[in-house]
């Protein structure tokens, strides 16, 4: 159960609520709407017991999970479209595409045409170029 009794909340002096009290028992499900910036996910916050109201308090009896808005991502994680490349090994033809695209920028001729060529064609039949809208 979770207990909030005059909840009192503020981001930068603007206040969120004040005096808000709720109960949510076990098992009940509740919805929270509002306009962006209302303080929906600072109220969540501060029933998770991840801010510090700045009046009143919370209580809560058994196990409470929060899962957040912008999860962290561990040290070294790759954000979810770079995954999706990799998983379809087109991280390194998209690399390899980018170096020629270069290459032809810094010395135009046949020979890196050729090569840019090959390299957006490996690309292209790799599914390159289709593989961001279906993510």
């Amino acid at each position: 159960m979770i207990r909030a009794t005059s909840l009192s909340l503020s981001v930068a002096g603007r206040v969120l609520c004040a005096g808000v009290d709720l109960v949510v028992a076990r098992g009940e499900r509740v919805g929270l709407a509002g306009r962006n910036g209302a303080g929906k996910t600072t109220l969540l916050r501060a029933l998770a017991g991840e801010v510090v109201p700045d009046g009143g308090r919370v209580d809560v009896s058994g196990t409470l999970a929060y899962l957040p808005q912008d999860p962290p991502r561990p040290e070294g994680s790759l954000p979810a479209l770079q995954r999706i490349f990799s998983g379809r090994d087109l991280d390194d033809l998209a690399r390899r595409l980018e170096q020629q695209r270069r290459r032809l920028e810094d010395a135009p001729g046949p020979r890196s045409i050729a090569a840019f060529a090959q390299a957006e064609e490996a690309y292209r039949a790799a599914g390159g170029y289709a593989a961001e809208p279906e993510a």
